[in-house]
């Protein structure tokens, strides 16, 4: 099975658009072609915790997000949400 790797596409939708965390890490995921299997285990995760994440549901420390954020040159920023 060939790799895709899009992290240019993937860098222009994060200068974009606001994603939440959840969706940033499942986009990094599809943007390596990776399942969430194969993901999980790249990252020293358990699969449901990773399904987790990309669903927003999970309640992680800042280690597993500066862990999934590094490769990608990312780190967490704290911003004044906008008004709904």
């Amino acid at each position: 099975m060939k790799k895709v790797d899009n992290r240019k596409e993937l860098f222009e939708k994060v200068e974009l658009t606001n994603l939440t965390f959840g969706e940033f890490v499942k986009a990094s995921r599809k943007a390596v072609g990776r399942t969430q299997k194969e993901y999980a285990k790249a990252m020293s995760l358990e699969v449901k915790t990773l399904s987790l994440i990309e669903n927003g549901k999970a309640n992680i420390t800042f280690q597993t997000a500066e862990k999934l954020l590094k490769p990608w040159g990312m780190e967490l920023v704290v911003k004044k949400k906008k008004p709904e």
